[in-house]
């Protein structure tokens, strides 16, 4: 069975195998602690610590499931980086139609005040 601290190294393994980050050191500037208890931890001689699993759930929330991390329970990945591609983009598509709708609201309501200023100035 696989303890907190092996399941922390098999999603440090993952960042790194997905690129997503470059190195160790990359690593743990992200988390804010020295090198060397990474590489500690790597090497098996000490187990991971509550500072480094709360910079990992903080820095890296939209990829590792805590509750994974703490417990072993569920998926390493949370189910919303699961989705399909598709699904991530038609949802990125409705939030930019959404700003962009905003947007252009915004225009026309400024547009009729400059109308109103122009009127007045105009008086």
């Amino acid at each position: 069975m696989q303890d907190v601290t092996d399941r922390f190294l098999i999603f440090y393994n993952y960042l790194l195998d997905k690129k997503i980050i470059k190195n160790a050191s990359d690593f743990t500037k992200k988390l804010g602690i020295a090198s060397s208890v990474m590489t500690e931890i790597n090497k098996r001689r000490t187990e991971v610590g509550l500072k480094v699993l709360q910079g990992t759930v903080r820095e890296f929330a939209h990829l590792v499931n805590a509750n994974w991390l703490l417990s072993g329970t569920g998926d390493m990945i949370p189910r919303k980086e699961l989705a399909s591609p598709d699904s991530f983009l038609l949802d990125l598509c409705a939030e930019k139609d959404k700003t962009i709708a905003a947007l252009e609201y915004t225009i026309t309501v400024q547009s009729k005040l400059i109308e109103q200023l122009e009127q007045q100035t105009q008086q």
